[in-house]
Order: C-alpha cells, then sequence, then structure tokens
C-alpha cells in the first residue's frame, strides 16, 4: 500500500510543517547556544555599566526628585523584553541538558558534537559515539523535542503509537 502525502495547505501537511520548522528552529537555538549566553552577560553588563536612564525606562524614585540608580537598574534587568527572552531560551537549553545528564549523561556527547563543535558529519559522530544511525537520530529527536517542551511549545512532536489498520477482506 503506498502511503499518501497530506495535500500542500492541508491541516495535516501544516502540522506536519509546523513541526519541521519548530525542530530546526530549535536546532538554531542550541547551535547558537553559546552565543547567546553571551550576548545575554553583554546586555546584563551593559545595564550595569551604563549611567543614561532614558524617559521610555521606568525610574524607581524615593518620593523626591532624585532617583536611586542602582533600583534603576534592577527594574531594567527585570523588564527587559530581550533579556527576558534570552534568558527563557538559556534556561529551556540548559534544563534539558541537565535532565539529559541525569538520564543518560552519553547522550550530551551527542550534542556537544553536533551542535557546538562544528565540522562532523552525522555519520561521524554516530561512528565516534559507538551508536547506531536510528538511536543517533532518536537521541537527537527527543532532545530538541524536550528543549521544546522545556519552551512550552506545542508542535505536536508527541507521536502517537502507530495504530494497525483493520484488514478489509
Amino acid at each position: 500500500m503506498v502511503k499518501k502525502k497530506p495535500n500542500r495547505g492541508s491541516p495535516a501537511w501544516l502540522h506536519k510543517e509546523l513541526q519541521r520548522q519548530t525542530f530546526r528552529l530549535i536546532e538554531s537555538e542550541l547551535r547558537m547556544y553559546h552565543q547567546t549566553k553571551a550576548q545575554l552577560e553583554r546586555l546584563r553588563e551593559d545595564i550595569i555599566q551604563s549611567a543614561d536612564y532614558s524617559n521610555d525606562i521606568p525610574r524607581v524614585d524615593r518620593g523626591g526628585s532624585n532617583s536611586d540608580p542602582t533600583a534603576s537598574k534592577t527594574v531594567r534587568l527585570m523588564t527587559s523584553a530581550e533579556i527576558l527572552e534570552l534568558s527563557r531560551r538559556i534556561g529551556a537549553i540548559e534544563s534539558a541538558i541537565e535532565e539529559t545528564r541525569a538520564r543518560d549523561p552519553h547522550r550530551l556527547e551527542l550534542i556537544r558534537l553536533k551542535y557546538w563543535e562544528p565540522g562532523l558529519s552525522d555519520t561521524a559522530i554516530w561512528m565516534r559515539l559507538n551508536v547506531d544511525r536510528d538511536t543517533f537520530y532518536r537521541w537527537r529527536r527527543e532532545f530538541v523535542w524536550l528543549v521544546a517542551e522545556k519552551l512550552g511549545w506545542d508542535a505536536g512532536q508527541r507521536r502517537e503509537p502507530k495504530r494497525k489498520r483493520a484488514s478489509s477482506c
């Protein structure tokens, strides 16, 4: 029996495409993890070192016209949309790393080689890890979807068990 592909634009096709795009986006976040951490640290440091208080940033006043620069910086650190989003992404990846480390630390070597040490092909990685191709791709997929789960993204990544079709006699 030939498996039919969903029609482009159908709900099934859109769902599959959403899964594919979500997976790629998370893989991109994994590749950029170390740069994102450095960017977050720079943003935080810029706020801490800054002396400029623009009018659109909330300021904390002590009753009079004098403002508290430490409180103002704290508010900026806690309310910056960019800092909050980068922190959320980093937190999701780090949480997935810790959960994976607790379950099977060997899998983290795959993540390190695949996303943070470019240059190795998938084949070279699975050979270095001494796992078969299917295991490599399963571990990769499970880690990426774990990050998605930590981000609170539901792209329908959990597969339903395949059901046997009733034979038509």
